[in-house]
């Protein structure tokens, strides 16, 4: 924990002004699974109207959710924003909820975000130009704070035979969706297991680099809801979390990321 920083000073507290985009071919579609997720999305939704890069959608797969205030909830602010895209399925987990978003998105870019994380204002801005400026690299992501229930700040190097045993990167990221389809997209064997940190190793078993750029965007909810909570509860569903971690990370060799600024 760092205590010099204000952990209180959160995007999406309130909602700013919002930069409208008229262009029906988003550059980023961001994709959100959603499960009763009515505590904290109005800041996460805030969050995101309030970005400086206007050209996005934003897809919201409903996964099955059987709470009717979130369901209204949900609704009430799609209606407010024109970029927002709904779709409702049966519960199927965040992995196959994903990739059911993926298939409907028209960006080249997917942005995946939690419905209780946030984002900084020129995140989506970022993300895109060091993506633009880098065709070769794969996927982009910046550095993380994490708040609520743990507080820190999450400034690592990028380190691809690390990753093997420590995901270094969150769930949120630019990643061009020709290289998701490559390997295949969100991996659906398990519901619950470290999903995100799968992909990025099969990303990285695919030769595919990130840009990391050291920047503190990306703000990760900690608490006790969500996949690792239960993995830290349920010892069968982390062994099998444990297992599909180590064998997709087994042949990964010595991958360099694009680092900005270098450390």
């Amino acid at each position: 924990m760092n205590s010099n920083f204000n952990y209180t000073q959160t995007p999406g507290r309130v909602k700013l002004a919002n930069y409208t985009n008229n262009n029906e071919h988003p550059l980023i579609s961001i994709i959100t699974p959603f499960y009763n997720s009515k505590e904290y999305f109005s800041q996460t939704f805030n969050s995101v109207v309030n970005q400086t890069f206007p050209y996005f959608e934003w897809i919201i797969v409903d996964d099955g959710s059987i709470d009717k205030e979130a369901i209204s909830l949900l609704n009430e602010l799609a209606e407010a924003e024109k970029r927002i895209r709904i779709f409702h399925i049966e519960n199927v987990g965040p992995s196959a909820a994903r990739n059911y978003a993926i298939n409907q998105s028209r960006a080249e870019i997917v942005v995946p975000l939690d419905a209780d994380d946030l984002i900084e204002p020129t995140y989506l801005e970022c993300v895109y130009w060091s993506l633009y400026t880098n065709p070769e690299a794969s996927w982009s992501y910046t550095d993380s704070i994490g708040f609520q229930n743990e507080e820190y700040l999450w400034k690592k190097p990028f380190n691809s035979k690390l990753m093997k045993v420590e995901n270094l990167l969150t769930c949120t990221a630019g990643i061009r969706k020709k290289d998701l389809y490559e390997v295949g997209l969100y991996t659906t064997s398990e519901t619950y297991f470290n999903e995100d940190w799968h992909l990025w190793l099969k990303l990285l078993n695919a030769k595919k680099f990130p840009v990391h750029m050291g920047w503190y965007g990306f703000w990760y909810r900690r608490s006790n809801n969500g996949v690792l909570g239960h993995l830290k509860s349920n010892r069968s569903d982390q062994k099998k979390s444990s297992y599909l971690i180590k064998d997709i990370g087994r042949s990964i060799t010595d991958i360099k990321a694009i680092e900005f600024p270098r450390y």
